[in-house]
């Protein structure tokens, strides 16, 4: 035992002695630069590999639209501005991704005004973590179902990533075969020549497969010179088949060739549980296209394992195989498992192809520069027979990605659609051609009514007039008993306590629409004295009347002499009071008195003093006395 334990590393160990250092170093370097950027994971940095940073180039060194402005001002409307705003866009590792990224990348960038950089990945995985986490901000073309867990737990779990939509064109994997494939049916021991021609239109369906000539048509291929320069990796082979071999002998069972092994969640549990005299081959996707293009090429019966959108699929002229038709039931157990053992027994599902974005620039505020960016990823829509026409541009070596959807946006006007119209910010408006500009301040001072100054004005003037009566009445019946009784120097004390008091109403609607700041500082304060000098003059005059007529009560009782408590004393009664609130408010003028000023309630969205009063117009200030 210990003897075969050294003989194998002494082996291994000469031919690595052995081996060029070259090819180690060849080795190393291919490997490096593969694995470069290619990470799927939940956080960054996310370096792009070599290939990625190649078809970046074009993005990074040139402008796709030669005169902006123009273009910009000839659009149905006039489109939102991100104010150089940055978004970071995924880039991942196919053409489709690419083109579509692109598309969207360059009206982002270029109509928009939106600063745009790249995050480079090496799959759809992870890419919902990615923008939940702050790395990246937007996702073209994600593949929702296949990474529906993801989605689920970042969309409607967390609420970090926002689905904006579908991208347009749908995707799906499958298994095909060249259309003439009917034709090759055609030459089979079938019987007769009606159930010949039934089995030649029914190639594309999966039971076709299950007929004994058919599966003796493929698995009898020798395809020793089709792989020639090829490499075999992975295979599946279900215990009732052989494994493939390429010569075709000892072959009974057909054999798909496929691109990836992990890429087949569903493909290995189809032949199982279906039963299926299949295998599958794995050759890489460069491989696996090579292999098909030299079958094609010898119009010899092949069967593959491919995807949609690809360049390589839009070229081709296929059938996709039909299985049972897709439901989530038979993919409630999808354990993809490449044993084969899982519950699926019916065809890929449909998969479809969204638009995801950063909840942070998401927004409904107008004042936000990311404001348009969610109106626009809406409306982006690429049909079908596009994304087939740009593809094979790719494909035939036309264009490639960046210059494919360059000149796809320079050709067509569907894009137009999706541009969102610039929203003027709050209080903007629209000039001619659809820009925003500041409107003049129409400003509304608050000021109060010439109705209601004038309605204050009547009712003073109706005290005024009233104490003038009163008064003059007073005088007139001065001599009479009653009048005598009642004191008319009081009687009139209070009438002119009220007149003086009331003309503090008139001061108090002064305004600086006809006044300075300084005079109705002044006014504000003159105010304030008169409404207490018209008390005070009103109330001792009550006062002293009432200790009149208390002091003769009690000089009746005690026998006093009423003359005693004569006018004059009254008067300096009154005098002293008067002094007294004189006194308290000079202080207060003194120390603390009022300044008027205006107050600005509230600015607008450009600084400027505004706010609503609920009216038509705007209210920018409010005008009052204060301390």
């Amino acid at each position: 035992m210990v003897n075969s334990l050294s003989s194998v590393i002494m082996g291994l160990a000469q031919i690595l002695f052995r081996t060029p250092f070259k090819f180690y170093l060849a080795l190393f370097l291919v490997f490096g630069l593969r694995v470069r950027g290619q990470t799927s994971g939940e956080n960054c940095p996310c370096p792009c590999a070599d290939y990625q940073d190649k078809k970046l180039l074009p993005y990074s060194q040139s402008t796709c639209f030669s005169d902006i402005e123009k273009l910009r001002a000839s659009l149905p409307v006039y489109p939102a501005d991100g104010n150089q705003a940055k978004i970071r866009f995924q880039f991942l590792t196919w053409s489709s991704q690419w083109i579509s990224s692109f598309i969207v990348g360059i009206i982002t960038k270029e109509i928009l005004n939106f600063k745009l950089e790249w995050v480079c990945a090496s799959s759809g995985n992870n890419a919902n973590a990615r923008i939940s986490n702050g790395h990246a901000d937007a996702c073209i073309e994600f593949w929702y179902e296949t990474y529906y867990a993801q989605a689920l737990e970042y969309i409607s779990q967390k609420q970090t990533v926002v689905d904006l939509g579908d991208l347009g064109y749908p995707a799906r994997a499958g298994v095909y075969i060249p259309t003439y494939t009917s034709e090759l049916y055609l030459s089979l021991p079938l019987g007769s020549d009606s159930f010949k021609a039934y089995v030649s239109r029914g190639s594309m369906y999966y039971e076709a497969f299950t007929l004994p000539e058919v599966v003796a048509l493929y698995a009898s291929q020798n395809d020793t010179e089709v792989i020639q320069g090829l490499t075999q990796g992975y295979s599946f082979t279900p215990p009732w088949c052989n494994p493939w071999n390429s010569t075709g002998f000892g072959n009974n069972c057909i054999d798909i060739k496929g691109e990836k092994e992990y890429y087949d969640t569903e493909l290995h549990q189809i032949i199982f549980n279906l039963k299926l005299n299949m295998t599958v081959s794995y050759w890489g996707i460069s491989g696996m296209e090579t292999y098909t293009q030299r079958k094609i090429k010898r119009r010899e019966p092949v069967v593959f394992k491919y995807w949609i959108p690809e360049p390589f699929m839009s070229v081709l002229d296929y059938h996709r195989i039909l299985f049972p038709e897709y439901s989530q039931e038979c993919h409630l157990n999808n354990t993809r498992a490449l044993t084969g053992s899982g519950s699926v027994d019916c065809d890929f599902p449909g998969v479809s192809l969204k638009k995801l974005s950063s909840k942070r620039i998401v927004t409904d505020d107008v004042n936000s520069d990311y404001f348009g960016f969610k109106s626009f990823m809406r409306r982006v829509d690429i049909p079908e027979t596009e994304m087939d026409k740009l593809l094979q541009e790719v494909k035939n070596g036309t264009y490639n990605e960046y210059e494919a959807a360059c000149n796809w946006l320079k050709d067509s006007t569907a894009w137009w659609n999706w541009i969102p119209e610039q929203t003027c910010k709050i209080g903007e408006v629209k000039e001619v051609g659809g820009a925003c500009m500041i409107p003049s301040l129409s400003q509304d001072f608050n000021y109060i009514s010439t109705g209601v100054r004038y309605f204050t004005i009547f009712l003073a003037s109706i005290v005024f007039i009233l104490a003038v009566i009163f008064a003059t009445w007073t005088f007139v019946h001065s001599a009479t008993p009653i009048i005598l009784a009642s004191q008319p120097l009081a009687l009139y004390q209070m009438c002119f306590g009220a007149v003086i008091s009331t003309s503090s109403t008139i001061f108090s609607g002064m305004d600086d629409r006809e006044y300075s700041p300084s005079m109705l500082g002044t006014t504000c304060n003159l105010s304030i004295w008169l409404w207490g000098l018209g008390f005070a003059i009103t109330y001792t005059g009550m006062l002293t009347k009432l200790w009149k007529v208390q002091y003769l009560l009690n000089s009746a009782v005690n026998k006093l002499k009423v003359s005693q408590l004569t006018n004059a004393t009254t008067a300096l009664i009154m005098i002293a009071g008067i002094l007294v609130e004189g006194l308290v408010l000079g202080i207060w003028s003194i120390v603390d008195g009022f300044k008027w000023k205006r107050t600005c309630l509230e600015t607008d969205a450009f600084g400027r003093c505004a706010k609503s009063t609920g009216s038509m117009f705007q209210v920018e200030k409010y005008s009052k006395c204060a301390l």
